[in-house]
Parts: C-alpha cells; sequence; structure tokens
C-alpha cells in the first residue's frame, strides 16, 4: 500500500501480524549496532513526499474559500537542517501525528477523538534506551499516512482519488537533514490547518 523498500514490500502486502512483528522488532533494546531493516532516509522522504501532498490536499479543504491563506500554505518550503538524526525526525513524526489528532478533535468535538489522540502518543520513555533507525521512522510514517488519508476520506472528501499519497517515489542519497527539512514543513502546513480550522 505503501512506498516500497529496497526489498520490494508494500505495506499493503503485510498483515497486520506481520506489521506488528515490524514494529516490535525494530523497538527492541540491543546492545549491538541499531536495528535496522534496509530502509533508509531516502525511502522516508519519499512518504513524506506523499504526505506533503496530502497536507495540502487537506488544506483545500479547510481554506474557506481563503485562496490567499491558501496559497501560502502551498508556498511553504522546505528549510536546509544538517547533523540531524532519525530521531530529530521521529519527533517530528511525532509532532504532526498529535496536530492531525488535534485536528480531528477540533472537527468532531468529542470524547472518543480526544481518547485516541492520548492513545496514538508513543511513550518517549519506553523508547529511551534503543536507538532510533530510518526503519522506525518509516513504519511510523507510513501509519501515519494511513491516518491522513483516512482522515481525508472519512472526514472530509469521501470521493476523493487516494492512489498518488501512496505512489511509490524514488530518491537516492537522502539523509536524515533532508527528510527532517521535508517534515518540519509539513509540520508547519499543518499549524496553519488547524489553526484555520479552530477559527
Amino acid at each position: 500500500m505503501l512506498n516500497r523498500s529496497a526489498l520490494r514490500f508494500s505495506r499493503q502486502a503485510l498483515s497486520p501480524l506481520l506489521m506488528t512483528l515490524l514494529m516490535t522488532l525494530c523497538y527492541l533494546p540491543t546492545t549491538a549496532s541499531a536495528v535496522e531493516k534496509g530502509l533508509t532516509p531516502s525511502h522516508v522522504y519519499g512518504l513524506w513526499t506523499n504526505i506533503n501532498s496530502a497536507t495540502l490536499t487537506l488544506a483545500a479543504q479547510y481554506n474557506k474559500g481563503d485562496s490567499e491563506w491558501l496559497n501560502k500554505v502551498h508556498n511553504q518550503q522546505a528549510a536546509e537542517f544538517s547533523d540531524k538524526t532519525s530521531d530529530d525526525v521521529l519527533q517530528q513524526v511525532r509532532a504532526y501525528q498529535a496536530k492531525l489528532n488535534s485536528l480531528r478533535a477540533q472537527r468532531s468535538h468529542a470524547a472518543k477523538s480526544q481518547a485516541a489522540s492520548k492513545s496514538n502518543d508513543k511513550s518517549t520513555d519506553q523508547q529511551a534506551a534503543v536507538e532510533i533507525t530510518s526503519s522506525m521512522v518509516f513504519l511510523d510514517t507510513g501509519e501515519l499516512l494511513d491516518s491522513l488519508v483516512g482522515t481525508i476520506l472519512t472526514e472530509l472528501a469521501a470521493d476523493e482519488l487516494i492512489s498518488p499519497y501512496f505512489k511509490t517515489q524514488s530518491f537516492s542519497g537522502k539523509t536524515s537533514s533532508d527528510v527532517y527539512g521535508l517534515v518540519e514543513m509539513a509540520n508547519r502546513r499543518l499549524d496553519q490547518i488547524v489553526n484555520k480550522a479552530s477559527l
């Protein structure tokens, strides 16, 4: 369903049990080198290219006829960063997920949404002893993309074509700093959407 890895697997083809196993294996503490599953920052970068595209679709649903605001969201550019790690990227991923949960709660005004927001927050204490890898970030990002597209379909635009958000993006040579810039831009865009939704 999501971007293929170097081993050409897709999340759509993975059973829930296998996905759970992969997540568990990635986050197991280890005294050796960090657990890695063949995924690189370039794979994560591809997913965040899709998430930024979906974020712009989300913005279009909230623009309330304000074309100037929508253009401002579209015109956001990725900033350049250096020396960022997978851990830094993961914190940005989690920040985006928290904002998306907040946006859902604003729209539904339901206690259930607020409870879901809390349940989706991952405990940093549980991962304090684990070195974060690109594979962990990829899996978290894949879940987030599913969540974002689900929000677009179920709450905003049921007839929206979703295939563009799951297309394979081919990049090479990307670093965690490159990914961080893309995720940080998505966060800035989502900040504007959350603020618009609250008006």
